[in-house]
């Protein structure tokens, strides 16, 4: 697990960096290296050229790794990077990039993830209200993955495909249900406790969901746990959790 929430760690500095970048960037350079390295991503550039923005080369491998750690269907992308800089300005120039996997390799996995998310969808329809489809997609992932006691598989691809993974996966993979879903989601961690889940918002409102949790409380597959599903903070403290950012 110490893996997986040093990822989420990572993620979350990352973002305090990027908010921090963005007060002191334009928003309109910040919104062309988001979608720079998006689209770099995308393609598996391995070289994507930023050049175009005003960022130092510590600020664009920030937002680099914020993006890598903060979107679930990025599994395949390495966090190491390199940034070049131009010499007349010193702004960053290029971002360096790796992928685990040949291009074939990762449009198999990609097309393994999206088949496997997709099924998980599958059991939300247009009529339901929020809180139905997120109950929906609750009771799938605890019917249908297992904690990884191993500590090994930790990223969204790991949830879907492989039906296993630690707090870090369970959180990555609602969030990305929760993106298609339309309804807003974070990841959030606890140093303290050495655990990621996430905080959706419903109504307005921020609760708490931790599919690890609930799934571990189950004795197998098939059995339900609601204990710390769409919890206020006073609630989620209750069953244990504390400390989180």
């Amino acid at each position: 697990m110490k893996k997986a929430l040093n990822n989420s760690i990572k993620a979350i500095m990352a973002a305090v960096l990027t908010l921090s970048m963005a007060s002191a960037v334009s928003a309109a350079d910040v919104a062309g290296l988001e979608s720079a390295i998006d689209n770099g991503i995308g393609t598996l550039n391995t070289v994507i050229d930023i050049s175009k923005y005003n960022v130092t080369t510590d600020q664009a491998m920030d937002f680099y790794l914020d993006m890598v750690d903060s979107n679930p269907d990025y599994f395949y992308v390495n966090n190491s990077v390199e940034c070049t800089y131009m010499t007349d300005t010193g702004y960053a120039k290029e971002l360096v990039v790796s992928y685990a996997g040949s291009n074939s390799e990762i449009q198999a996995q990609k097309d393994s993830f999206d088949k496997a998310a997709n099924e998980a969808l599958s059991t939300v329809n247009s009529s339901m209200t929020i809180t139905e489809k997120l109950t929906a997609i609750h009771d799938y992932f605890i019917n249908n993955y297992s904690y990884d006691f191993s500590h090994t598989s930790y990223t969204a691809y790991d949830l879907f495909v492989n039906k296993t993974g630690t707090c870090n996966a369970f959180s990555l993979g609602f969030k990305y249900a929760c993106e298609k879903l339309g309804v807003p989601c974070e990841i959030v961690v606890s140093e303290g406790m050495n655990h990621a889940w996430n905080i959706v918002t419903v109504d307005g409102v921020k609760l708490h969901v931790d599919l690890a949790w609930d799934d571990n409380l189950t004795d197998d597959l098939g059995s339900m746990s609601y204990e710390n599903f769409l919890k206020t903070d006073e609630e989620i403290q209750l069953s244990g959790h504390y400390g989180w950012q």
